[in-house]
């Protein structure tokens, strides 16, 4: 009897000790849940890789960051990559230098179907600082990228243009 109460309490004693995991697939997911979200992740360094382009010029790394037919739907109006880099050109050849200012947010939101055709978004939230000479206007940006295989493929982004015709002046 003895030994069947120390095994008993051996045994109890290795299974209170046993680590314990948690089961984190599918299966704890809400039932409602569309998808999940992520704050570090290779597209997210991907849409941030893209946006220090616009700040330092560099429109080969810039154009490298989208797929071939990319779609840009800037402020409502849709354009090609190599639209959007025109404009970033011809901003930059009126004087103005870019610089994103920190605190800029970024997540991934991964889909379990797609939205809009595509399951991997990144979302951003940035201000960017125009100035040229001693003018200076705040760009409050926000920028949704959908990506897949590694590249940009369709992008959203939503800003206001108010402070960008003074620079111009």
């Amino acid at each position: 009897m003895k030994k069947i109460l120390f095994f008993s309490i051996l045994a109890t004693s290795l299974f209170a000790c046993s680590q314990k995991t948690e089961n984190t697939t599918a299966n704890n997911v809400p039932a409602d849940a569309s998808g999940y979200t992520l704050e570090n992740s290779a597209n997210i360094e991907l849409s941030k890789k893209s946006a220090k382009c616009i700040e330092t010029g560099d429109t080969a790394t810039y154009r490298s960051t989208y797929s071939k037919d990319a779609v840009i739907h800037e402020n409502g109006v849709d354009e090609t990559v190599d639209q959007n880099m025109a404009a970033i050109n011809a901003i930059k050849a009126a004087g103005i230098s870019i610089k994103i200012d920190t605190g800029a947010l970024y997540f991934e939101t991964k889909y379990f179907t797609p939205k809009t055709g595509h399951t991997d978004y990144v979302s951003s939230y940035m201000i960017m600082t125009l100035s040229k000479g001693s003018k200076k206007t705040k760009l409050y940006m926000h920028a949704v990228d959908a990506i897949k295989n590694g590249l940009q493929v369709e992008e959203w982004l939503m800003y206001d243009t108010k402070g960008i015709p003074d620079l111009l002046k």
